[in-house]
């Protein structure tokens, strides 16, 4: 029988590979469709994706993190679940729908704008569905179940898309082809659920499903208000300003998104120990060590990337976008500035969670959300695209600042230490040597970059032991061979 860290690691090896080749998908998808759409119909679809994914909180509404705790428990059988999640979201996508029919009815555009976000929000709709079927994967460890749903949407939909793209169908071809994706990945969720693991039950006990909804809310909460954090910027940017200016937006912010899933992948491996240590285990100073070096770890991973987008923005947004975006490349620059940031967030947020701070998280949250929707009020229409930029680096920075204040408190020191100090020389001489070979071609420069950035890491003697220790437990496949044997 395959143990359960050699299971957890399968798990998550399956879940990171299709991470992976989803987002790799989704961003080939989004750059053709950039240089085929041009930016003001670019910046329609952004706004249509930002609204969406906002409304489609509530069909999503935490359910999908209870139905994960409840099954792994065997709290409730999956049939019973199952027939109380369709029912409760069906009420859900209907509300949602009748509310974004109202607010179409309110809004000035062209009839074509309207329909993108109509069948925009749909799709997001029914993926809502599919998001928390999956969830009935994850809680029996049957992540290759998700993994097909998930590949056979990205693939289906980048085949339709590409086609409808090429063929000239434009932005509505656009959308009705990815919706028609998005309703064959519900479909074959659904298959593989009722097939694999339960058919659904419906029950007429309406406590029982105001119970399911009770414990949702607070995931639904937490869920609201960061997709609020994230999302808000390019809807206001949409509402005060033009399409073009947020399809310029929309196209700096991909770069921004795309790399989020390196700290996530550092976090997943680091927070169990973190846990740990705070857990009885071992003394406090070990935990505040385990964070000064994930702080240290993702700020080594964070600083090229940003360095590299920073000072070659120009020629990666003609590269991979075209002349007619060049307006996106200081925001993409002014952007960078907020990854890192958001980086060093995502090292306390492992932190915060360890201490069992998730209400002061929230709390931060909270805070984040509001000065960064009043920060956009009055940055948008005096400075545009470049003002919401700037909006998102001080809405990261204000959040780092209060995570830090907290962390502070717990250990009268801040996870930061001496140590940031060779990254931060080893990230000045990256600069210097992309200053002066910019003027080389964007794809050329990526292999020497990247051997100048680490050697000068080595030379410096920037890693620790704790560090070569943390980027091993990220080696999913050397972990396996260690835990069952090789060949197994």
């Amino acid at each position: 029988m395959q143990s359960t860290g050699a299971r957890v690691i399968k798990n998550t090896g399956i879940l990171i590979a299709t991470e992976l080749i989803s987002r790799a998908l989704g961003f080939g998808v989004l750059l053709v469709a950039a240089r085929l759409l041009g930016a003001a119909n670019f910046g329609v679809l952004a706004f249509a994706y930002s609204l969406s994914e906002l409304l489609s909180i509530a069909v999503v509404f935490g359910l999908d993190t209870v139905v994960v705790r409840t099954i792994a428990r065997d709290a409730e059988s999956p049939s019973v679940v199952l027939g109380r999640l369709i029912v409760i979201q069906s009420v859900l996508a209907l509300a949602v729908m009748l509310l974004i029919g109202m607010l179409l009815a309110q809004f000035e555009a062209d009839g074509t704008k309207r329909a993108v976000i109509l069948i925009v929000a749909s799709g997001y709709v029914a993926y809502s569905f599919t998001m928390t079927f999956n969830a009935f994967f994850r809680a029996h460890q049957l992540m290759s179940y998700e993994a097909t749903v998930r590949l056979v949407f990205g693939l289906l939909r980048t085949v339709l898309v590409m086609s409808a793209l090429m063929l000239g169908h434009g932005l509505f071809g656009y959308v009705v082809s990815e919706w028609t994706a998005y309703v064959v990945g519900l479909v074959v969720s659904f298959v593989i659920l009722s097939r694999r693991i339960a058919k659904p039950a419906f029950s007429a006990a309406l406590k029982s499903h105001w119970h399911f909804v009770r414990d949702a809310a607070p995931f639904a909460a937490m869920s609201g208000l960061v997709t609020i954090y994230v999302g808000s910027d390019t809807v206001l940017l949409s509402l005060l300003t033009s399409d073009e200016m947020t399809g310029w937006y929309a196209a700096a912010t991909k770069f921004f998104f795309l790399f989020s899933f390196l700290p996530k992948a550092v976090i997943a491996a680091v927070l169990p120990v973190m846990a740990r240590q705070y857990g009885g285990h071992g003394p406090q100073d070990q935990l505040l060590e385990t964070s000064r070096q994930t702080f240290r770890m993702l700020l080594i991973i964070g600083l090229p990337i940003a360095i590299g987008i920073a000072v070659l923005a120009e020629p990666i947004v003609l590269l991979v976008y075209g002349e007619s975006f060049l307006p996106a490349a200081p925001v993409l620059r002014i952007l960078m500035v907020a990854l890192l940031l958001g980086f060093a967030n995502w090292a306390c947020d492992s932190t915060l969670i360890a201490l069992n701070k998730e209400r002061s998280l929230l709390r931060i949250v909270v805070v984040g959300v509001g000065f960064n929707i009043a920060s956009n009020l009055l940055a948008i229409p005096f400075f545009g695209h470049i003002g919401a930029a700037m909006t998102t680096v001080a809405s990261e920075g204000l959040v780092l600042l209060c995570k830090l204040f907290v962390i502070s408190r717990v250990f009268e020191a801040l996870p930061l230490g001496r140590n940031l100090v060779k990254p931060i020389v080893s990230g000045a001489i990256l600069v210097v040597f992309l200053v002066i070979g910019r003027s080389l071609p964007v794809l050329l420069l990526i292999i020497p970059a990247a051997a100048v950035y680490i050697g000068s890491l080595l030379l410096l003697r920037a890693f620790s032991a704790t560090e070569l220790r943390l980027v091993w437990m990220l080696l999913p496949l050397r972990r396996q061979e260690r835990l069952t044997g090789p060949g197994q």
